[in-house]
Formats: structure tokens, C-alpha cells, sequence
């Protein structure tokens, strides 16, 4: 079972909010007003659940919510 703190589901309704926009984690972390490091975090933990993805796009990564994982779309209905 995923648990989600409130830094976590902050993020992940973010990105599901803003999923048309490409979003690294430094944008993500100025327009939450939180850390880098851990916007990092947070989404190092969805990605690891498949939850989130990273696209490597030249020298930037960009995160977006994995639409093909059936939690993630359950989430994205919640948030």
C-alpha cells in the first residue's frame, strides 16, 4: 500500500494540475516554495513506485505523472 505525506501528494497534485507543461524539479520546487532537494526526493519515491516518469530531454529532466500505471491514474482521480 502507497502511503502519501502532504509534501508527496502536494507534489503529485501538482503535476497532475500542470500535466500539459514539462516540469523539472527546480520549476516544481519554485512553484510549490519547497526544496530542490527534496522535490528530488519525493519524486525519486513515486518514480521508484512508477507512479511519476523522468524524460531525459537534452540536459534537463523532466517529470510527469505515468498515466499507464493504473494507480497513478486512480491518484490523479483523487487529487
Amino acid at each position: 500500500m502507497l502511503s502519501l505525506s502532504d509534501n508527496e501528494f502536494s507534489v503529485l497534485n501538482f503535476l497532475v494540475r500542470n500535466f500539459t507543461e514539462r516540469l523539472t524539479i527546480r520549476s516544481i520546487a519554485q512553484r510549490l516554495d519547497f526544496s530542490p532537494a527534496g522535490v528530488f526526493n519525493i519524486l525519486k519515491k513515486l518514480e521508484k513506485e512508477n507512479i511519476v516518469v523522468g524524460e531525459k530531454l537534452g540536459t534537463g529532466l523532466f517529470y510527469k505523472i505515468n498515466f499507464e500505471n493504473k494507480i497513478a491514474c486512480h491518484l490523479a482521480k483523487i487529487v
